[in-house]
């Protein structure tokens, strides 16, 4: 989603100016890219290791929290007399979050052997 909503935002950027681009463009690397590295690394971190491919509850908190990060990065530029470093550290602090969460769930489902005892 975070990828079609990105190129209409860099549309309207470019042909109304809505906002700026760079918000626009945000929405591409925070949203899209951030939440399919997240969605890949989660994915594959189960399926090789022999788990059953199922999002834990605080892997969804994850995914909302980096989604949380895209929306204030697009969104902060259209609000008026708002200062700039607020939503930096406020996307910032969602994004260390999320992936910290990450970190935190899937260090010990990495570091552990297979569940099926195959290799690799």
């Amino acid at each position: 989603a975070w990828l079609i909503a990105s190129f209409a935002l860099i549309a309207l950027a470019d042909l109304g100016n809505v906002l700026p681009r760079t918000a626009a463009f945000h929405g591409l690397t925070v949203g899209a890219v951030g939440v399919l590295m997240i969605g890949v690394m989660s994915r594959a971190g189960l399926g090789h290791t022999g788990r059953p491919i199922k999002a834990a509850p605080s892997m969804v908190l994850s995914y909302l929290l980096l989604n949380g990060a895209a929306l204030v990065r697009v969104i902060a530029p259209a609000v008026p007399g708002l200062d700039p470093l607020t939503p930096l550290l406020l996307s910032g602090g969602l994004w260390i979050g999320a992936f910290g969460l990450f970190v935190f769930v899937y260090a010990p489902v990495l570091l552990r052997p297979r569940l099926d005892r195959q290799p690799g």
